[in-house]
């Protein structure tokens, strides 16, 4: 989950494969190598639910991971945590 309009920084790394993966509407793609640090920075324009997968296959069941990026309203981020918490529990 990542605010509205805010820019997001992290950084990934993997401890076994090499793996590229992307969130075509938010970022390019970003690569990831064991041993090493990839810093990254993303901004969502506007709320959303946004699909990223990988784009590499480099392992079993790599091909079918995806995962999604959710953009909420930087006005009300604590109660739609709140809400995201509950739906898991």
């Amino acid at each position: 989950m990542v605010p509205v309009g805010t820019p997001v920084k992290f950084r990934l790394t993997s401890t076994s494969v090499v793996n590229d993966f992307l969130v075509p509407q938010l970022v390019g793609m970003i690569d990831v190598m064991p041993g090493m640090r990839t810093k990254q920075a993303l901004v969502a324009d506007k709320a959303g639910t946004y699909i990223g997968f990988s784009a590499d296959y480099s392992g079993a069941g790599l091909s079918w991971m995806h995962f999604q990026t959710k953009a909420v309203s930087a006005a009300h981020p604590s109660s739609t945590v709140h809400r995201q918490k509950s739906s898991i529990s």
